[in-house]
């Protein structure tokens, strides 16, 4: 059987099976399933999207599918993948969550990334639970007097904001001058208003977002304006995130870029990590992280591409340090999967 999800969730243009008006509904037919199985009737679902102009209506579509069955959906809107998965690990209101985003793609794509509370990203046997659920011939039948139910979440962002902002000094990036990238993505908001609550002098671009320019010739995987913007502004640093936040790339001071291999080697030296052997990187990751962890009495152990893999491994040697050279870094004793935004933090830290 074909796996729906691939390395990070769905993922496809936008009409494309799954991702069409008749196919929607089945899986979020499939997601509820698989929710209720796992977690009983009545458990709470949290959901957020990024800023493509089609994440509404595949909202709409696949939540008509979940509200078929006793599960509660809460709403939080426009908002990072990492403020989700933040949200699902630390609440007890929460089981699982659904994010809707292609992540770095352009807008013509976009995904379904299901975030399991256990686990932060899905196992490979509940991928294909859910892809078995999708392709039966029936579904249980709906009972009309027991369905779910639908409610906005409107403190997402600012309970992911005060609790970001409460694992740092305050102001402690006073005196710094800061660019931000947002790739007119889900972080356009949130990311500047943290660092300035934080001390920064933000300078930000491409954070209009407008449904269609999101990762446009920006963000993560087009770093010429925010090299320019770092340079015009003497600013002493820069990070592009990438559409839905799980990802960054920063460009120092000098316009020099630096990737996930260059964040993972300057996090090992951070207090919270200098101390362990093992981190964890991918089939990608540089022969020269690989050299510089030898140097440092430190081990690098290669996973295939995927941050899902990454943190796998990361559970199985209970290793706190990992991530991939596009930006995907995972601190495990803060989340298992990438936040782009505590990264950053991290990083100036």
């Amino acid at each position: 059987m074909n796996n729906l999800f691939g390395t990070d969730g769905i993922r496809t243009q936008v009409g494309k099976y799954p991702l069409t008006l008749d196919k929607l509904p089945q899986l979020g037919h499939a997601i509820a399933e698989w929710i209720t199985y796992r977690y009983g009737k009545n458990c709470s679902l949290l959901l957020g999207h990024d800023t493509r102009i089609s994440s509404s209506l595949i909202k709409s579509s696949i939540i008509s599918g979940i509200l078929a069955h006793q599960v509660n959906v809460y709403d939080a809107y426009v908002a990072p993948t990492p403020v989700i998965c933040k949200l699902i690990a630390q609440s007890e209101q929460f089981a699982c969550g659904i994010i809707i985003s292609a992540s770095h793609n352009s807008f013509e794509d976009n995904g379904i990334k299901c975030i399991d509370k256990m686990h932060g990203k899905l196992r490979l046997e509940d991928e294909f639970a859910i892809t078995s659920l999708f392709k039966k011939d029936h579904y249980l039948p709906i009972n009309y007097k027991s369905l779910g139910s639908l409610h906005y979440y409107g403190n997402a962002l600012l309970e992911y904001k005060d609790h970001v902002e409460s694992l740092f000094f305050p102001n402690f990036l006073s005196g710094i001058r800061i660019v931000l990238d947002c790739a007119h993505g889900a972080t356009s908001t949130i990311a500047p208003d943290i660092f300035k609550q934080l001390g920064a002098n933000v300078i930000t671009i491409n954070n209009q977002p407008n449904g269609t320019n999101i990762n446009h010739e920006c963000g993560a995987l087009y770093l010429d304006s925010l090299q320019h913007a770092v340079i015009h502004h003497n600013a002493h640093i820069g990070f592009a995130f990438d559409g839905d936040g799980d990802r960054v790339i920063v460009v120092a001071k000098s316009g020099v870029i630096k990737n996930g291999d260059d964040i993972i080697a300057i996090l090992s030296t951070h207090p919270d990590y200098q101390k362990e052997l093992s981190i964890i990187g991918t089939v990608m990751s540089n022969c020269g992280l690989e050299s510089f962890f030898a140097e440092h009495n430190k081990k690098l152990l290669r996973t295939p591409v995927g941050d899902k893999y990454v943190s796998a491994t990361m559970e199985e040697h209970n290793a706190l340090l990992g991530g991939e050279q596009s930006g995907h870094i995972i601190m495990r004793n803060y989340l298992a999967t990438g936040d782009g935004i505590f990264t950053a933090l991290k990083l100036l830290e």
